[in-house]
């Protein structure tokens, strides 16, 4: 008997078995080629979602509640732009519409260079921007006007004791020119995610005003020129930065001549003060009153400082002792070796 009988035979009298092989083979194969072709196209669905988001850039330096000066972004090669990035809340002018958490974003043509299909949106100076799910969601369109509010950014927490019993609120009403869709921008986000934020779009100059922070930003985007690395981005923000962009400012003592590093953000940051030249260190703080007796001079300003480096202290002064002005000696009518009670709040959380 030949070898193909031999097989022709076995093929007839097992055929159901060889035919369940032969199924089991074509499904697994199946089963691999359709998961090779859907992971393919999830990472690429991912992948394209990812430059909506980002657009044509290629970096982006995040301040969050710091906020830097806007021209720094002339210090970076190639395609760069300023942006103010807030959270707010957004509602139609009826009232019928709402959204409760919404990025507010100041942007300008810088920005929209950026946008993957480098469009520009024809607004005017009071015209705002929406992208499609914002506009969606308020269901308003192109010449509708829609009231946003934001909180006005502080150098406190809001949760501080210094900081006030109410948030500024800052309202801003303005007619939508435009609804940018996805390629236009309207995906933008620094945060990964695969649904689109609501985004709405002020104009850079409008939003700085209405927050009285002229020239400020706290994102910076930029596009790579040729072949930039991200070492060499953060060489270009290394040589154009500056004191205002860390909130520091350098102000001269008449008096004395010397220099005084001071910031906005009421505290020093550690490595500010690492950093910086060692010299007198001294922290101002808002006390709530100073008592002698049925006598008190309320809200007023204390500083700690190293008496016997001052030059202008008594270098003997001990941690239980304090020197004062003439003005508040006569006002709580005391004198050396006098008592008196100071109130302050403690910062928390």
């Amino acid at each position: 008997m030949s070898f193909w009988k031999v097989i022709s035979r076995s093929v007839r009298y097992y055929w159901q078995t060889h035919l369940g092989v032969v199924l089991g083979s074509a499904l697994g194969a199946m089963v691999l080629i359709g998961s090779l072709l859907v992971g393919d196209s999830v990472k690429e669905t991912l992948r394209q979602q990812a430059l909506l988001r980002v657009g044509k850039a290629d970096f982006a330096m995040v301040g969050g509640d710091r906020f830097f000066r806007e021209e720094l972004a002339g210090s970076v090669t190639g395609n760069a732009a300023p942006v103010l990035l807030l959270r707010g809340s957004a509602v139609r002018a009826d009232g019928q519409g709402r959204i409760n958490q919404a990025q507010v974003l100041g942007v300008d043509q810088r920005f929209w260079a950026l946008s993957p299909e480098a469009k520009v949106p024809g607004l005017a100076e009071t015209d705002i921007a929406l992208n499609s799910r914002a506009a969606a969601q308020l269901g308003v369109k192109v010449g509708d006007t829609v009231v946003i509010r934001m909180e006005k950014p502080s150098a406190f927490s809001r949760d501080a004791p210094l900081s006030g019993e109410e948030a500024a609120v800052i309202a801003i009403r303005a007619k939508i020119g435009a609804v940018v869709d996805d390629q236009s921008f309207g995906r933008f986000s620094l945060q990964a995610s695969q649904v689109a934020p609501f985004s709405i779009f002020v104009p850079l100059k409008t939003l700085q005003a209405r927050l009285e922070m002229a020239a400020q930003a706290n994102v910076l985007l930029a596009a790579a020129a040729g072949d930039t690395q991200l070492n060499s981005f953060q060489q270009q923000i290394e040589r154009g930065w500056q004191l205002a962009d860390a909130a520091l400012a350098l102000k001269r003592v008449e008096k004395t001549g010397e220099l005084e590093l001071r910031t906005s953000r009421v505290f020093l940051d550690p490595p500010v003060v690492k950093a910086a030249p060692r010299g007198l260190d001294a922290l101002t703080y808002l006390v709530n009153e100073l008592r002698a007796g049925d006598k008190a001079t309320p809200y007023s300003m204390a500083t700690a400082i190293d008496a016997a480096s001052s030059g202008f202290l008594p270098a003997e002064l001990a941690d239980d002792e304090i020197a004062i002005t003439q003005w508040l000696a006569e006002d709580l009518g005391v004198g050396l070796n006098d008592r008196i009670t100071v109130k302050y709040f403690v910062m928390g959380e």
